[in-house]
């Protein structure tokens, strides 16, 4: 009798919230939302990757065109920066693996030790028709959500795998910048009267420093909705998660689903300082081209190289930036806003509960 004072939506609501008399929503809610949430970041990453897949073919061949390059020095500093994307990209799908075992672990305890009617799904599901949770059917779900959550987190480490390959691809090219910028300052000093050298080494160096000025451009063209999507994304997780976490410890609930959400939640920070300290280290790179051409006694060269210097130093001036969105730039300062963010709403929403 007391139930029909509100209407069937006001009562989902209240139970939503956990604000209905009786077993509270909210813990499920949360708890699908973290799957929810993931399965539509990974969608947009793809979306957004698959749009612009003509300038990421453009930006690997390149890739593919700088390592045909006959420079030894250049070949070495691709190979050490190439190392160095590969181990990042190894701890990525790691990363991503590690969140996807704790779902399957959970599921796979759930499936020991509760009962049939209490065990739980890797992202829950209702069938009205049929009861999922009796074997064989709830193993065959399982298979085919684990398959599903396999192939998700995949493609966000293949996407996030990708960015370290570029950034790093064009720390390289500052590398090659620099070097151009140092043979073009000890051949004005050492053969101010070979004109013909020095105009040669000058062109080389305006030909690498726009060669990655356009290439750091196509990296932020591709991955600015990317990082857009991910950040904004990954905030609401880190507050839902968090928040499981801590009501996990308050009601004492089983210490697996306690590792569960703090992976989550490390793991999603971690992600979102992944973008954050990606752009940090592309603009810091590109800042040392600057101080790089400020500090090569550009203003002993003669006056007609002079004015090809200034242009650079205006271009150079201006470092390059991942940004989300066009919005906001990613450095080691929005890291720290995101998780400012993160722990406002997770108070709040603490508080609301």
């Amino acid at each position: 009798m007391c139930a029909n004072i509100f209407i069937g939506h006001h009562q989902f609501g209240l139970r939503v919230v956990g604000s209905w008399p009786g077993k509270s929503q909210l813990p499920e809610l949360m708890d699908n939302l973290v799957s929810t949430i993931g399965v539509v970041l990974g969608l947009f990453k793809f979306i957004t990757v698959r749009v612009k897949r003509r300038k990421l073919k453009t930006v690997i061949n390149k890739i593919f065109d700088d390592w045909k390059t006959d420079s030894q020095f250049v070949s070495e500093m691709m190979v050490k920066n190439c190392t160095r994307s590969q181990l990042v990209s190894k701890f990525v799908i790691f990363l991503y693996n590690s969140m996807n075992f704790t779902y399957f672990l959970r599921t796979v305890i759930s499936h020991i030790f509760d009962e049939v009617q209490d065990r739980k799904f890797l992202a829950q599901v209702t069938f009205p028709i049929v009861d999922g949770r009796q074997t064989p059917l709830y193993e065959i779900i399982i298979f085919f959500q684990f398959i599903t959550a396999s192939v998700c987190f995949n493609s966000q480490a293949l996407v996030e795998g990708l960015l370290a390959t570029l950034v790093l691809h064009a720390c390289s090219k500052v590398d090659v910048v620099r070097r151009e910028i140092l043979n073009f300052s000890t051949i004005c000093k050492t053969d101010k009267n070979d004109k013909k050298d020095i105009l040669k080494t000058l062109r080389k160096l305006s030909e690498e420093h726009f060669k990655f000025i356009e290439f750091s451009e196509d990296i932020q063209d591709i991955f600015s909705y990317v990082s857009f999507f991910h950040i904004f994304f990954l905030t609401l997780i880190q507050v839902v998660s968090g928040y499981m976490f801590i009501d996990g410890l308050e009601r004492g609930t089983k210490p697996v689903n306690l590792i569960h959400y703090a992976i989550l939640t490390t793991s999603f920070l971690v992600s979102a300082g992944y973008y954050c300290i990606a752009g940090e280290y592309l603009t810091s790179q590109s800042e040392i081209i600057f101080n790089e051409l400020y500090n090569c006694y550009w203003y002993e060269f003669p006056s007609s190289y002079k004015k090809a210097i200034c242009f650079m130093l205006l271009k150079a001036r201006k470092p390059v930036k991942l940004t989300v969105g066009k919005f906001s730039t990613l450095s080691l300062i929005y890291l720290t806003s995101i998780m400012k963010t993160s722990f406002s709403y997770l108070s709040l929403v603490r508080a609301v509960r």
